[in-house]
């Protein structure tokens, strides 16, 4: 590889890792004054809630992260082409928002802690009509990272200043999911004037049987983007289920706290994904990369523990920062797990065009999660936590081999 294709690698990768400085700050800022604000009972609530929604918006998303990133990546230079990519994107995504609307209001009557809470529920149904603007597909097709990170933080930005507005006592968490909605609105609308502007978007909706072939030709794709990304929001539905409420909130925190050092591993990985894509040979570069990202990741980890009190000062009791301290210390080897999986899942199987095998490996991982999640959960304060560690260790294991297995036939 060559010295220039290198440098721009890390470029891109440096201002895309940027974005993930959202993460830090919603762990840093956001989550404490949330946990302390609301108590860790309605933050609970408000924590499952967001799960449920965020599986929505995967699906809102379909697989547009993946397989329309890898199609910019090649036709960007293409005014045409890329203005047909942007309206067939627009078309489907429009299909399945109304779907998800329709499946929302069946599942608001159907479960009774959602149809207790309607105004909740109701201002998460408009975080996902929100979502339907949002354009992080085409700014990773086009490279455009240092976009992509102003937008993120901008987002947060408004987020942030309307908590700090608005939620003041337990009761206020019905108001969260609107702020965000709020956010996510004004943000996609800039950005659909810019695409106007830059891109000269001729907006045109594809017919409903072209949406529909749409979403079986690419099913294989949107299930391998989306359930290893909502392994997290899946077990956090589980707990709410068969565990407690604290127990929901603290496997958050850790999930957040977790996520904010897979981070690394994950941001090079989208930064790699487009020109693996588009180039051959560079995956012993990736390979070796995101291992040593993924090793400095979860060390990285480890030495954080003594420091969480720092990050958590204000926490309830002594009781509930020690198992804020063993949670952590559980999930230690989690960024090093999600660097396998995208070294052997998504920079591997995916784009040998084995994205069934690895929907079999996801698939696997998550029934495994599952399963020991509706024997242990009750048992075992930290079960969630510690089926959530074996189950991405599981996925990166499997990944792994059978990557290795098709490589040698």
């Amino acid at each position: 590889m060559k010295i220039k294709e290198i440098r721009n690698i890390f470029v891109n990768y440096f201002a895309l890792l940027s974005t993930k400085g959202v993460d830090v700050l919603m762990l840093i800022v956001v989550t404490p004054y949330l946990v302390i604000t609301l108590g860790i009972d309605h933050y609970g609530i408000y924590v499952s809630g967001l799960a449920l929604c965020s599986l929505y918006i995967g699906i809102l998303n379909f697989d547009f992260n993946l397989t329309v990133v890898k199609k910019i990546a090649r036709i960007k230079n293409d005014a045409e082409m890329l203005n047909d990519a942007i309206n067939e994107v627009v078309s489907v995504k429009l299909l399945l928002l109304v779907a998800l609307v329709v499946l929302a209001v069946i599942v608001y009557f159907i479960v009774p802690s959602f149809f207790e809470r309607p105004q909740l529920y109701f201002n998460f149904t408009l975080l996902l009509v929100a979502n339907y603007i949002t354009f992080d597909w085409l700014l990773l097709g086009l490279n455009s990272f240092k976009f992509l990170s102003l937008l993120k933080f901008l987002k947060f930005g408004l987020f942030a200043s309307g908590m700090f507005l608005w939620v003041h006592s337990p009761d206020d968490f019905v108001l969260l999911p609107l702020i965000d909605a709020f956010a996510v609105f004004m943000v996609g609308i800039g950005v659909s004037i810019w695409m106007f502007r830059k891109f000269h978007w001729n907006l045109k909706l594809y017919t409903l049987a072209h949406c529909f072939n749409y979403i079986v030709k690419n099913r294989d794709a949107f299930f391998n983007l989306n359930l290893p990304s909502h392994f997290g929001n899946i077990l956090i539905l589980v707990t709410s289920h068969f565990g407690s409420l604290i127990q929901v909130g603290l496997l958050q925190i850790v999930l957040k706290y977790s996520g904010g050092f897979a981070m690394l591993s994950n941001m090079l990985s989208m930064v790699l994904y487009p020109k693996n894509a588009k180039e051959q040979g560079l995956f012993n570069f990736s390979e070796k990369s995101l291992l040593v990202i993924g090793v400095i990741s979860s060390l990285l980890m480890v030495g954080s523990i003594p420091f969480i009190k720092w990050v958590f000062p204000d926490l309830v009791s002594q009781f509930e920062f020690n198992q804020l301290q063993y949670a952590v210390l559980i999930a230690v080897p989690v960024p090093f797990c999600i660097a396998l999986i995208s070294i052997y899942g998504t920079n591997g199987l995916i784009l040998l065009n084995k994205d069934r095998i690895y929907f079999y490996a996801t698939s696997i991982a998550i029934g495994a999660m599952l399963l020991l999640s509706s024997f242990f959960t009750t048992l075992l304060f930290f079960a969630p936590i510690i089926i959530y560690t074996i189950s991405r260790a599981l996925h990166g294991y499997i990944s792994y081999v059978w990557y290795r297995s098709i490589k040698k036939d």
